[in-house]
């Protein structure tokens, strides 16, 4: 891929306003939904500049392949996903957050009857019948779809469940992954010897880890992770 100076940004929906989105679905008593979105970026918009790949080794006659649509893997990839998808529910007459350009809404007859927040191939929506029939069923049929879930279910990482008037979030499964860094008593109570490589590597990861997790659903970790990770 040569360099250019196309775009490669691609909008997401903020955690904070997906939270405001799940606020707004709970207190309207609205089925939240998931969607996940198969070989998104193969189902993107026709690039506009040429490139050109080697065919795999079964279909490989000694020609290259010129790319119609873009391939993983591309730098822009994702943004171009990001644009058919906008284009797509833009038809649909959902109208783009002007705080959030991964934040689309539905109106009928001047009433909200829809939200759907994007994170690239995955969709949460909510919303009435009418929106369902008339956006997300024809957004079904223009992409194909890998799975579909409602009520229940992972999101980027975070487990959502809804009740009766109100929708909880977590990443217990998240936490559980996370495992002790081992070190010898022996090297714990001196001072001076350093950690290997591999702990320091194992070190940055779980604070990584904890990062996310104090970012997103366990702010009272926040003060002991920014500790740690000076």
């Amino acid at each position: 891929e040569e360099p250019s100076n196309f775009r490669t940004d691609t909008p997401t929906c903020a955690n904070d306003n997906l939270r405001i989105v799940m606020a707004i679905f709970a207190s309207n008593k609205r089925a939240i939904n998931a969607i996940d979105i198969k070989c998104a970026f193969l189902q993107g918009k026709s690039i506009e500049r040429d490139i050109y790949v080697l065919p795999p080794k079964e279909f490989d006659d000694g020609n290259l392949w010129k790319l119609n649509t873009t391939v993983y893997g591309l730098k822009d990839a994702s943004r171009i996903w990001y644009l058919k998808v906008k284009e797509q529910l833009m038809l649909l007459g959902c109208k783009v957050s002007k705080f959030d350009e991964a934040l689309f809404y539905w109106y009928s007859d001047n009433i909200l009857c829809g939200i759907l927040c994007s994170h690239v191939d995955n969709f949460c929506w909510g919303g009435t019948i009418e929106f369902k029939l008339n956006v997300i069923d024809k957004i079904k049929e223009t992409f194909s779809i890998s799975s579909e879930e409602i009520s229940r279910f992972k999101y980027l990482g975070l487990k959502f469940s809804q009740f009766k008037d109100e929708i909880k979030v977590d990443q217990i499964s998240y936490l559980d992954e996370l495992k002790v860094i081992p070190l010898l008593h022996e090297r714990r109570q001196d001072k001076n010897d350093l950690l290997k490589k591999k702990e320091v590597r194992d070190l940055r990861g779980v604070i990584g880890k904890l990062n996310w997790l104090s970012r997103q659903t366990r702010p009272d970790l926040a003060f002991e992770t920014c500790q740690i990770s000076v």
